[in-house]
């Protein structure tokens, strides 16, 4: 058996139904990948311009926007195998500025 036949028998390779209203949904604008002071941010200055543009006219054409954030319980920081792959990312702590929403 070809393995497009495998995917299509295990039901792979469809059309994906779509909704009637579409949303905006913003991933990494929090402080902690937006402001350079962290290690885990780069330059996003020019991407946050773009996105604002285009969030203000979804927001005026009544489209929702929804912002996504990463953020770890204390108690998740030495338990979770991502973040001894990823150290960084081990700052991005609930209640901390920097899974705070760049402004």
């Amino acid at each position: 058996m070809s393995q497009s036949e495998i995917y299509k028998n295990a039901g792979f390779g469809h059309s994906v139904p779509r909704g009637t209203r579409p949303a905006i949904v913003v991933v990494d604008f929090t402080y902690g990948f937006t402001d350079r002071q962290y290690p885990t941010a780069s330059d996003a200055a020019a991407q946050m311009a773009a996105t604002r543009e285009l969030t203000d006219l979804a927001r005026h054409k009544g489209i929702p926007v929804i912002y996504t954030v990463i953020a770890f319980h204390p108690g998740e920081v030495e338990t979770l195998a991502w973040l001894r792959k990823s150290k960084g990312l081990a700052a991005l702590v609930e209640g901390s500025r920097l899974v705070e929403i760049d402004a």
